[in-house]
C-alpha cells in the first residue's frame, strides 16, 4: 500500500515541496528496479536531473546500519543511471535505531526532518520518524509532510482511529488509500473470475475428448489440459488464500505492513509457487484402492466417488477422466 500511496500526485506534491522546496509538477515516478537486484519504494525524477536532483523515498519499519548500506547501494545505482547524486527521504515506520539517530542532526530549515551525513552517495539524506515529528504533531493543522509521516507511522486501520482525523491532509491520504484498496480488490476479483472461466473450459474440453479417446493426439491433448488445470487450481488456491481475512486486515487503507522487510532488499519479481503434491496424493489413493481390491476388477466409478468424499481428485471432472489419465501414466512408465 505504501508504494501505491507514494505513486499518487498528492503524495508526490507533499514530498517534493517539503524536500526540494517546490517544482513538484516537474517530477514523476521512475522505475526503481536496479541492476544489483534491489528495488526501492519510489523514485521521483525530472527530465533535467542535473538541474533538479532525483528524490529517492524509502518506507522502512526499522532503520539501522544494515538498511542504510542498502540505501547507499541504491543511491550508487541512481548516480550511475542519472549521473547525479539523489536526495533521499527515509520514513522510519516503527523505529530508527540509536546507531543511526546518534549520527543524525535536526535539519534547521525543516525541523521535522533529521539529516544524516551522506557525501558522496547523496545530495542530502533526510529521515522522517516519530522522534523527528514528535514536537510538530500538536498543531490544529499539520504541516503536510508531518501529516504524511503520521499517516505512515501511526498505522491506524481507519480514519476514525487517527488522532489527527480532522486534519485535511490526513483525510486526503485516507481517501486515497480507500480508492487504491477498492481498485485492487476489483482487479483481484476480475482475475479470479477469469481463472474460474478458463478452468471450466478446460474441464469441458477434457470431457469431450474422453468420449473418443482412441486417437493418440487426443490423449496427449488431455494430458496438457490436465496439467493446465493443475496450474490454474494451484494459482487459484494461492490467490484466494491471499484474500483470506488474515490478509485483508493488512491491506486496509492505512496499513504499512508491506514494509516489514527492507524495501531496498525486496526482489523485483514474486514467482508463483506451483505444487504437484495434489497429483501425487491422487496417485497414492488410486494405488491403495487397487491394493484393497485384492486382485478384483477395478471399479473406477467407486474409486472416484470415495476419493471425492475424502477430498481427492479435484482435478478430474468424472471417473472416466481419472481412469484415462491413470492408464496413460501407467503406459508411459511401461
Amino acid at each position: 500500500m505504501s508504494k501505491h500511496i507514494l505513486e499518487t500526485d498528492e503524495a508526490k506534491k507533499i514530498i517534493i515541496d517539503a524536500v526540494m522546496g517546490g517544482n513538484h509538477d516537474k517530477y514523476r515516478p521512475r522505475p526503481t528496479e536496479w541492476p544489483n537486484g534491489m528495488k526501492s519504494d519510489i523514485l521521483y525524477a525530472t527530465d533535467d536531473s542535473k538541474a533538479m536532483a532525483p528524490v529517492l523515498v524509502e518506507v522502512q519499519h526499522v532503520v539501522d546500519d544494515k538498511f542504510m548500506h542498502c540505501v547507499v547501494r541504491n543511491c550508487e545505482e541512481i548516480i550511475s543511471r542519472y549521473d547525479v547524486a539523489p536526495t533521499v527521504l527515509i520514513i522510519a515506520v516503527s523505529e530508527c535505531r540509536l546507531q543511526v539517530l546518534n549520527r543524525a542532526t535536526v535539519c534547521n530549515s525543516r525541523p521535522f526532518f533529521f539529516k544524516l551525513p551522506c557525501y558522496p552517495w547523496a545530495n542530502q539524506c533526510l529521515i522522517l520518524s516519530k522522534e523527528s515529528i514528535s514536537s510538530h504533531v500538536d498543531k490544529p493543522v499539520l504541516d503536510p509532510i508531518v501529516a504524511l509521516g503520521s499517516f505512515f507511522l501511526d498505522q491506524k486501520q481507519s480514519l476514525a482511529d487517527q488522532a489527527h482525523r480532522h486534519d485535511p491532509t490526513i483525510q486526503q491520504l485516507y481517501e486515497l488509500a480507500r480508492n487504491i484498496s477498492t481498485a485492487e480488490q476489483s482487479s483481484s476479483s476480475h482475475l479470479l473470475r477469469v481463472i474460474m472461466d478458463v478452468e471450466s473450459r478446460c474441464r469441458k474440453a477434457i470431457d469431450m475428448l474422453n468420449e473418443d479417446i482412441g486417437d493418440q493426439s487426443a490423449k496427449r491433448t488431455i494430458d496438457y489440459l490436465e496439467e493446465g488445470l493443475t496450474v490454474l487450481r494451484d494459482y487459484k488456491r494461492q490467490h484466494m488464500s491471499s484474500q483470506s481475512p488474515s490478509h485483508e486486515s493488512s491491506s486496509q487503507p492505512s496499513s504499512t505492513n508491506d514494509t516489514s522487510e527492507s524495501s531496498s532488499r525486496r526482489q523485483s519479481t514474486s514467482p508463483i509457487i506451483l505444487s504437484s503434491t495434489s497429483g501425487n496424493l491422487d496417485d497414492q489413493f488410486v494405488g491403495k484402492f487397487i491394493d484393497q481390491l485384492g486382485g478384483k476388477k477395478m471399479n473406477w466409478k467407486l474409486c472416484y466417488e470415495e476419493g471425492r468424499r475424502k477430498g481427492r481428485f479435484k482435478n478430474y471432472s468424472n471417473h472416466a477422466s481419472l481412469k484415462n489419465v491413470c492408464n496413460r501414466k501407467k503406459s508411459r512408465k511401461n
